[in-house]
């Protein structure tokens, strides 16, 4: 005790000495342990780890010191060559790696080298980062594999040895005893994996069969996992921490692991602090059994007793001032506010712990390393020098191997025998049984034989009787789980599953089936996943992994098998991302939905793969045989261009890549919006909303009313849209004549805004439409009340006629629309799994409150207006035309529109034309489950409406009757069109894409886009005449207007042609005397010709539609009545006056006459002829003629014209059916007359009575009893008159005045 105090004392004035140094040479040393846990509570370690730190300081207190009384190198260091001290600073690395990485971070630079971490896991971060600052770190506890692979912990090495070195010796142990096989139970962190995997390496290369299980530390049910897994062997090496041997040993005892037949053999990461504290049944489970670890104890080991001797037996002070100093360091790096230890610590703990021993030669060896190195300046020398250092170390002889572990040859392995204590409850204090010696296992001195489970020194069997479960097979006296991809067969054989099934987990007693129409990839045997299963071609399926896989065959689609979806075909639409079954529908528009194979939709789920890293998405899904189909993630996919297929049959346009730039729809088309910001868009949106309003004006208030032949155009467009409506399949360069044609219904849809209101849908279409009357109403009323106030001559009562015949005429053009919107809300249709859906709007379902509204509204909509106003409006006309009111100016101001263009017989036309729209439109809505059926009813309705015009010629003007037929067949032969592109879509898609097949398709295509531009052309050329007509009319008004005397002419104006009339006042032989006559003429026969006229066209009287077919009938009475004599103009008068009141007027067809009269007043002019006085009729005769003689044509042509009217009047009377006989013998007799032979009154009679037919007879016997004598009949050609002319023979006088008998 004497010698003790006089060291001590030497090491404290040494140490005093030292404190004082400044010289540079100091040795920065950082000391990692872990004293507590990351939550601020004591480790259950701390005790033994407070020890190291302690004995860490004592190892630099004794080298400042050349203290060599524990090591003996200490005292034999030459000051002069060994100057160096060393600072030590020790921090809490709060036992995690995090704690140990942040203790590092916080000092960085600061220490020439580390002292630690103890545990692996905190020593891999370490040694990694310490190894890139080049630090030497030296760890006292971290037994790892993986931190002998110097490429990544080259600056790494320890005093205790590598676990890989330490199974060796457990091996070898295994061998002695005669152990061939056992299960490893390990903890599944970097400490259990690396030794569990040295030890299987080891284990497998000597020959002993071994089982690895790993568990999740702490985690009951992966423990119980573990254990069960390994339940039929006897022989088990633990590598886990005390914390979970309890649950360990739960599991072993459930499952009979434990007895006579077992023995455990621990490492050291179980301390005697977890022996002590077991149960008694886990006591006695584990009782026979060991531990086996590298001791830092070697009883009788000079430097070992030298440092227990000194550490136990400090006295007070010394023991208060190591306190003192440690508590410290450990405050400062900590940030702690309480003690480590205290002084009696030394007096109360003795040295119980092997970690204090190796904590201790790690430190000398960084000591003597300084000492033959430059330590501050060259790091790869002092790491060099640590590891050449070979020194008589407390736990024994220290030196290094090549990659800086401790070598086997001064590994001092021990193995402790665990046995129970008397009480047989509790377990002794271990003692050491054996002990490693360089390559094999020796008794230790003076210790008793390893004492194992079954009481003896002999081990248990490690073969034991073994009785597999269902799905296990006997292998190596092992239950084996039959593997993945198999199922037992019997016993002891486990078989591959099939080409049709996998198993897809271990222990299997059947493979499960893919499914009905799936199969494995190319058949192969041994599937181990269902992902392996596919589905046949010809089938899908919804789910990947493949579970079902449906059929293709009920859907106009393509399967190609595999985790490919279904494809539909060209024309169909199909929900890409939908869970439940598949349906393809065909697309309203087809040419929306391109379909095909070409374009995969999308692959069953989990089958995506992420191509870049661009934010562009690539996939592929894989058919029947493997074969990778790309699929592209663009919102096409099988739609067209700017429409997605999640849409509902691909109507709606797609956001592009630019959030801010949208698309937006007209009609068909589908277009990338011009600008970019949201003002930019809504103001672009207004203006595309007034530009199709503004169109809608144009066609209602401009182009029908002026032009007939455009209104005729038009009509017939209506219907192409109707037909563009049924869903047959349209090419894609069908859209933009099917946009044209829409503007003509006054479809709001034509524009749809989605660039600004991506929302925009069926439901705002059908409200806009349904408004759309009353917009027009609104403005037709601002419209008219701006020109009332405006223009003096415009009187309320015609403003007020005017709106209200605007606003109907827009009502009926906008009429289809209307009806196919109110229809459409009550169409609805059955989506798989989605319930009812509408059909122009899938994504809402029928039932929805919204929509209920929409088909209420809808149905009084289409009862008050749709249907209900032209009924009333047809009531209204069929009174007005049995009281002949038609003709009345204010009828015609608001109703004309209806029926101005018709002849008087053929009113019902414009009914009949708007029944034929109506089931056009009811067709296209209602009908959408069956294009073939509306392709039959469309061509029935539009083939019935062809023939009945061809019968009546309805319109007055000719070339209108050849437009509206000509119109009728091209929406026929659309209709054709239709039924042809729909059965070749049919076809298969590689006969689609053919050459021939092309090359049918582009000629069909100019074929119908020819026809179109002739019956456009040929529309506007007659539409340019129409507005050269009304032109002129304007100018000759102005001329007229600009006159001094400013004259009248209204009437006038209204019945000459433009042209001729306008060539007339601006001739040379107009002049002030002509006004006069042009006067006098307007007032003569303004009677006659105007709107409320007896005989004008508009009129249905028997005395209008008799001067109709008469002028029809005689092409050339006009003329002739202008130029014959008063006489003849007499006679004629009451012989047509008798031909009036004899027989009914049968419908004879007209052509149209070179005299420059509007057709609509020729009926009038002819009466007026017949029935004015003689002065009227000369002046309006001069009229003619001035008219005549200044319109150049008309007189180059005047001679074959008139040749040419002649004949036609001879072929109508030919074909007349009143009169036929007789009047067929006088153009006879007139072909083979010449001069002015005449034929007696008894041979033209007798001959009448022979050729008469009997409507004839009734005519003879009238005109028998009134007329005293018939002279002659007789059709001459006048040579010295320009017009040909009629002469008649006299008639009774007694109705020469007679006017009451029409």
């Amino acid at each position: 005790h004497g010698m003790f105090i006089l060291l001590i004392l030497l090491f404290e004035v040494r140490a005093e000495e030292f404190k004082g140094s400044q010289d540079g040479s100091i040795l920065k040393i950082g000391g990692f342990f872990p004293f507590s846990t990351s939550n601020g509570d004591d480790y259950y370690g701390g005790g033994v780890f407070r020890q190291a730190a302690v004995a860490a300081i004592m190892a630099v207190e004794f080298y400042n010191a050349r203290n060599g009384s524990i090591t003996s190198e200490f005292a034999q260091l030459n000051e002069e060559q060994c100057p160096s001290r060393i600072e030590l600073e020790i921090g809490d690395t709060f036992s995690t790696p995090a704690g140990s990485f942040q203790l590092y971070n916080e000092n960085q630079g600061k220490f020439h080298a580390i002292v630690g971490p103890a545990r692996s896991a905190e020593a891999e971060p370490i040694a990694i980062v310490s190894s890139l600052d080049k630090t030497p770190t030296i760890s006292y506890w971290a037994t790892s594999p993986s931190l002998d692979l110097k490429s990544f912990y080259e600056y790494f090495s320890r005093t205790i040895p590598s676990d890989s070195i330490g199974v060796i010796a457990a091996v070898e142990w295994f061998i002695q005893n005669g152990i061939t096989r056992l299960a490893c139970l390990h903890v599944d962190d970097s400490y259990g994996q690396n030794y569990a995997s040295a030890l299987a390496v080891e284990a497998t290369r000597r020959g002993i069969k071994i089982e690895i299980s790993a568990f999740e530390g702490t985690n009951a049910q992966s423990i119980a996992r573990a254990v069960d897994f390994v339940k039929y062997f006897r022989i088990f090496f633990c590598i886990f921490h005390g914390v979970d041997l309890p649950l360990i040993l739960n599991q072993a005892i459930s499952n009979g692991m434990t007895g006579k037949d077992t023995t455990y053999i621990f490492t050291d990461a179980v301390t005697q602090a977890d022996f002590q504290s077991l149960e008694p049944d886990h006591a006695r489970a584990i009782a026979g059994g060991g531990k086996l670890y590298s001791s830092g104890v070697v009883q009788g080991w000079k430097s070992y007793e030298q440092f227990k001797f000194i550490y136990e037996n400090h006295n007070d002070q010394t023991s208060a001032a190591l306190a003192t100093r440690l508590n410290e360091q450990y405050m400062k790096y900590t940030n702690t506010h309480f003690a480590l230890i205290d002084h009696d610590h030394f007096i109360n703990e003795g040295l119980n712990y092997p970690e204090a021993n190796y904590a201790y030669d790690a430190t000398v060896a960084l000591a003597l390393g300084a000492c033959t190195s430059n330590f501050s300046t060259d790091p790869e020398n002092f790491l060099q020098a640590i590891r050449n250092t070979q020194f008589d170390g407390v736990s024994g002889f220290v030196s290094f191997n090549d990659v800086g572990s401790r070598s086997i040859e001064t590994a001092n392995f021990v193995l402790e025998n665990i046995l129970l204590s008397e009480d047989n409850n509790t377990l002794k204090q271990p003692v050491v049984s054996q002990r490693w010696n360089i390559d094999h296992w020796e008794a230790a001195p003076n210790a008793n034989p390893f004492i194992f489970s079954t009481g003896t020194t002999i081990p248990p069997s490690d073969t034991p009787e073994i009785e597999c479960p269902p799905g296990h097979v006997q292998k190596d006296f092992k239950c084996q789980k039959c593997p993945a991809g198999s199922y037992q067969l019997d016993d002891s054989t486990c078989a591959l599953c099939d080409g049709y099934s996998f198993s897809d987990h271990a222990g299997a007693q059947s493979c499960t089936s893919c499914g009905e129409r799936s199969h494995i990839y190319n058949y192969r045997l041994g599937s181990t996943s269902r992902m392996d299963c596919t589905c046949e071609q010809g089938s899908y399926s919804r789910n990947f992994p493949i579970s079902d896989c449906i059929s293709c065959s009920d859907l106009d689609a393509t399967c190609l098998g595999g985790t490919c979806q279904p494809v539909p075909s060209n024309s169909y639409w199909m929900h890409p991302s939908t869970l439940f079954l598949a349906r393809t529908i065909r697309c309203r528009r087809a040419s929306f939905c391109d379909g095909g194979r070409e374009k995969m939709p999308l692959a069953a789920s989990g089958d995506i793969i992420y191509m870049d890293g661009t934010g562009n998405r690539s996939a592929y899904c894989y058919d029947e045989f493997q074969i990778p189909h790309q699929i592209s993630d663009r919102p096409n996919h099988w739609c067209a261009f700017g429409r997605s297929p999640l849409s509902p049959q691909c109507e709606s346009a797609t956001t592009g890549t630019n959030p801010q730039r949208r698309y937006f729809q007209i009609s068909y088309l589908s277009v990338r919006s011009p600008v970019d910001n949201r003002k930019g868009r809504i103001i672009f949106t207004v203006f595309c909303f007034l530009g199709v309003f503004s169109l809608f004006l144009l066609i209602n208030d401009v182009i029908r009313p002026r032009y007939e032949v455009l209104d005729v155009l038009l009509n017939c467009y209506q219907d192409i849209a109707m037909i563009g409506l049924n869903r047959m399949v349209w090419p894609r360069a069908f859209e933009l004549f099917f946009t044209v044609a829409n503007i003509t219904l006054f479809d709001v849809d034509t524009y749809e805004p989605t660039q600004l209101w991506s929302d925009w849908s069926y439901p705002q279409a059908f409200w806009l439409s349904l408004s759309l009357p009353f917009i027009y109403l609104a403005f037709a009323v601002l419209k008219n009340m701006f020109k009332f106030f405006i223009n003096k001559n415009v009187s309320a009562e015609d403003a007020i006629l005017h709106v209200f015949g605007s606003t109907l005429q827009f009502f009926f053009g906008a009429l289809p629309s209307l009806i196919i919107k109110v229809q459409s809300a009550f169409q609805c249709r059955r989506f798989y799994g989605l319930g009812r859906r509408i059909v122009d709007f899938n994504t809402q379902k029928c039932s929805h409150p919204a929509h209920k509204i929409r088909q209420f509204v809808a149905l009084l909509y289409g009862i008050g207006l749709v249907l209900g106003l032209p009924l009333l409006i047809f009531l209204k006309l069929t009174r007005l035309y049995r009281q002949n009111r038609l003709c009345e100016n204010n009828v015609l101001k608001v109703y004309g529109f209806l029926y101005k263009s018709f002849h008087s017989d053929a009113l019902s036309w414009g009914g009949q034309r708007l029944m034929k729209q109506i089931f056009l439109a009811t067709i296209s809505t209602s009908m959408w489950r069956s294009p073939f059926l509306q392709t039959v009813l469309a061509m029935a309705v539009l083939s019935s409406m062809q023939s009945y015009h061809s019968q009546i010629n309805p319109n007055i003007d000719q070339i209108s009757n050849v437009f509206e037929r000509f119109g009728l067949l091209n929406t026929l032969f659309l209709v054709v069109f239709g039924i042809v592109f729909s059965a070749m879509s049919s076809l298969d898609v590689d006969t689609l894409s053919s050459k021939d097949q092309r090359y049918e398709r582009i000629g069909l295509i100019l074929l119908f886009f020819l026809v179109q531009a002739i019956y456009l052309y040929q529309g506007l050329w007659y539409a340019l005449l129409d507005a050269r007509d009304t032109e002129a009319r304007e100018n000759a008004k102005n001329i007229l207007s600009h006159h001094e005397e400013k004259p009248q002419v209204t009437e006038l104006l209204d019945t000459f042609k433009g042209p001729p009339f306008l060539n007339y006042l601006k001739s040379k032989e107009f002049n002030q005397d002509q006004i006069q006559t042009l006067v006098m003429a307007d007032e003569a026969i303004a009677p006659y010709v105007c709107d409320a006229s007896s005989t004008n066209n508009y009129s249905h009287s028997l005395e209008a539609t008799f001067y109709r077919h008469l002028d029809q009938s005689f092409p050339v009475l006009i003329d002739t009545l202008l130029s014959c004599t008063e006489e003849r103009r007499t006679a004629a008068r009451e012989v047509f006056g008798l031909l009036a009141k004899a027989t009914y007027v049968q419908e004879i067809s007209r052509f149209d006459l070179s005299l420059p009269i509007e057709l609509i007043d020729r009926s009038s002019v002819l009466f007026f002829l017949l029935h004015c006085n003689p002065a009227h009729r000369r002046e309006f005769n001069k009229i003619i003629n001035a008219i005549t003689d200044a319109t150049p044509f008309l007189q180059a042509g005047k001679r074959r014209v008139q040749a040419l009217k002649l004949a036609l009047s001879l072929q109508r009377l030919y074909r007349a059916k009143f009169t036929e006989r007789s009047l067929r013998y006088a153009i006879r007799r007139y072909s083979r007359t010449t001069g002015t032979k005449e034929s007696s009154e008894e041979e033209k009679y007798e001959h009448l009575q022979r050729h008469s037919s009997s409507s004839y007879q009734s005519l003879r016997h009238f005109i028998s009893q009134r007329v005293n004598s018939l002279t002659y009949f007789r059709i001459r050609s006048s040579s010295s008159s320009s017009t040909t002319a009629f002469s008649y023979g006299n008639w009774a006088p007694s109705f020469k005045n007679d006017d009451s008998h029409v």
